[in-house]
């Protein structure tokens, strides 16, 4: 195999980028043009994004030293100087003005949220951490679960309080997804399982009347008037409902104009379901399942444990996050408030997942 072939998860990521574009600039230019004068407005900031994301994603592929497996001597490093990042954003000179969350540290030329790296540097490291491990290691609770799991703790904490349910709820699935596929023991499993359980219980009974209880009041109670959550849950679903079979036309919403709440970042899914319709929805969703079996494609023939577990990880997140999205939009699941990726508007979003696609990409050459 030619070392300077593209996996066909590249040419994915690529067309994705391309119709995530058309879609960003029909959801965006009616707010873009009224709040900032100019219909491009969203659209040339997501171009900066996608610029850099695609140049970090051709040093991932392009330059020989820096294989993954090289690194893997970094991940350790990477996780210490994101979790830097992650308690920057509660320090108010660097917050974003008149944010409601601490997500995003506020720079001079752009804004950062640090959360969204955390699907590179905490599943680099687990899968370090993993592929160190011995066989019988990998089956002792002490030496295998419980430290994983602290890990998995220290990180959640900042996320916890920014608040950024969303991003740790995807980010824990995926090192479960990691760790599953490590050959725990079963009995490993369920405990994960059940303190995932406690957690999410806990979680709804302490925090019922934070936005996050109320999401999951307007999940459960969607016709109640007495929260906005419950409206934004409604309006996502007329959105959808109103494209039909083949849609009303691209650049034709009319839920756009201010009915539906985030149209450019958390509920675009919306939008492409309004102007493409069930069969451009379907499609999309159809890109997404392909990525995941892509990316499980390279697991299974990676070099070594850690790409296998790396590429698993990535791949867990990304698609987690697509599908969290798509589900929370169709009101499957609570409203999640996170980006669909390499779509959205979002160019944190945008660049970790290119530097994720450029580590699969990196994995495949290097096998």
């Amino acid at each position: 195999m030619s070392k300077n072939n593209w996996h066909p998860i590249v040419w994915l990521t690529f067309l994705l980028l391309i119709a995530g574009m058309f879609f960003l600039f029909s959801a965006s230019s009616v707010i873009g043009l009224e709040k900032f004068g100019s219909p491009w407005f969203f659209l040339k900031k997501q171009f900066f994004g996608i610029l850099a994301g695609l140049g970090l994603f051709f040093i991932l592929t392009k330059f020989k030293r820096l294989s993954y497996l090289r690194l893997r001597k970094f991940s350790l490093f990477f996780l210490i100087l994101n979790f830097i990042l992650l308690v920057l954003c509660f320090i108010p000179q660097l917050s974003l003005v008149g944010a409601t969350a601490n997500r995003w540290i506020n720079l001079p030329f752009f804004t950062l949220q640090p959360s969204e790296f955390l699907k590179i540097s905490l599943v680099m490291f687990l899968a370090s951490f993993l592929a160190a491990k011995s066989k019988s290691d990998i089956k002792s609770i002490q030496k295998t679960l419980i430290p994983y799991l602290i890990i998995i703790l220290l990180v959640a904490i900042p996320v916890f309080l920014q608040p950024s349910t969303s991003i740790l709820f995807i980010l824990c699935i995926s090192c479960f997804i990691m760790y599953f596929c490590a050959n725990t023991p079963l009995s490993h499993t369920l405990i994960v399982i059940l303190l995932g359980v406690l957690l999410v219980s806990g979680l709804f009974i302490f925090t019922k009347d934070s936005y996050r209880g109320r999401r999951i009041q307007a999940f459960f109670n969607p016709d109640t008037e007495k929260l906005v959550e419950a409206d934004q849950l409604k309006q996502s679903e007329i959105t959808l409902g109103s494209g039909g079979m083949f849609g009303v036309g691209y650049n034709k919403s009319s839920q756009k104009y201010y009915y539906l709440a985030e149209s450019y970042t958390d509920s675009i899914f919306a939008i492409i379901g309004e102007e493409l319709g069930f069969v451009g929805a379907i499609t999309i969703s159809f890109l997404y399942l392909l990525f995941f079996w892509y990316g499980i494609g390279i697991a299974k023939r990676a070099y070594d444990t850690y790409g296998a577990y790396l590429a698993i990880g990535i791949t867990s997140a990304i698609t987690i996050q697509a599908f969290c999205h798509i589900f929370s939009v169709c009101g499957l699941i609570p409203t999640t408030g996170i980006p669909l990726p390499f779509i959205s508007y979002g160019a944190s979003s945008i660049v970790a997942c290119l530097i994720g696609v450029g580590l699969l990409q990196n994995i495949y050459t290097n096998h």
